[in-house]
C-alpha cells in the first residue's frame, strides 16, 4: 500500500466517524417542551404505524425525528416536524415533513 492509498484509507475513516457521530449525536432532537415531548411521540407512534415490514422491524431503515418547529397561524398552534430516515442507522437517506396542530395530538 502506497503512501496515496494511505492516506485515502484514512480520509475514509475519519468521514465514516464523523458521520457516525452526527447521525447519533447531533441529528436527534433535544425537546425540553411538554407540549413538544407529546408531539414527538405523536410523531414517533405515526411513523411506526405507517412504516412497519421486514425492513423496519430489522432495523436496515431507522427513523428519527431530526427537528420540531412551532408556528402559529390563525391563533392556532402548528408543530411541524422533520422526520429524517437512515440506511442501518447512520446513512441518512431521505426527509418527511409532518405537520399538525395542537389538537390532533393532545
Amino acid at each position: 500500500m502506497n503512501r496515496r492509498e494511505r492516506g485515502y484509507l484514512i480520509a475514509v475513516i475519519a468521514l465514516v466517524v464523523i458521520l457516525v457521530v452526527k447521525s447519533f449525536v447531533l441529528d436527534p432532537v433535544k425537546l425540553e417542551d411538554p407540549s413538544e415531548i407529546k408531539f414527538a411521540t405523536w410523531v414517533e407512534n405515526k411513523v411506526e404505524n405507517e412504516f412497519d415490514g421486514f425492513i423496519y422491524e430489522n432495523n436496515i431503515f431507522v427513523h428519527r425525528l431530526v427537528s420540531v418547529k412551532t408556528k402559529t397561524e390563525d391563533e392556532d398552534v402548528l408543530y411541524v416536524g422533520r422526520v429524517r430516515r437512515y440506511l442501518f442507522g447512520i446513512l441518512p437517506m431521505s426527509e418527511q415533513y409532518i405537520k399538525e396542530k395542537t389538537t390532533a395530538f393532545e
